[in-house]
């Protein structure tokens, strides 16, 4: 296991890039919202899903 890995500025764009690419082949996204907290990436990934007219699922774990 790599600890304190730093990853490069080009690899951040890229893993961003893959991620974002995933969401276009998807249906649809899942967001699972623990705690009752979703990130500054997790709404972007929303607004991109939105924005794509994908499907978009919440799961939390509040009672």
């Amino acid at each position: 296991m790599l600890e304190n890995y730093e990853r490069t500025d080009e690899q951040l764009k890229k893993l961003k890039e893959e991620h974002f690419k995933r969401i276009e082949l998807a249906d649809a996204i899942l967001v699972v919202n623990v705690n009752n907290y979703i990130g500054d990436s997790t709404n972007l990934e929303i607004e991109y899903a939105k924005k794509l007219g994908k499907e978009i699922l919440y799961y939390t774990d509040l009672f």
